[in-house]
């Protein structure tokens, strides 16, 4: 359990440990524009179906959903299509 705990955290800190150095306010991840609008950006938990649903707009806690690929995503992130855009920092 605690390995699977470790690899877990591994492929979610790998995409921001490639980043330059000091770039870590750049947003990492992908538009998926058929699924959600600006400013949420999408990015896979490499060796794990998880992918990560993040908000770039936010400076805290911008992670709004972690889901499990073998879902139906427009399904699951409805609810966050629907929300008024989140203000600007």
């Amino acid at each position: 359990m605690v390995l699977a705990a470790s690899r877990l955290r591994a492929g979610f800190w790998q995409p921001l440990l490639r980043q330059p150095s000091g770039s870590l306010n750049i947003p990492f991840g992908h538009r998926r524009l058929e699924l959600l609008p600006e400013p949420y950006r999408f990015q896979a938990v490499r060796g794990f179906p998880y992918l990560l649903v993040y908000n770039t707009a936010r400076a805290r806690a911008p992670i709004a959903r972690v889901l499990y690929m073998g879902r139906g995503l427009g399904t699951l992130l409805a609810d966050l299509r629907d929300q008024p855009g989140p203000p600007e920092i």
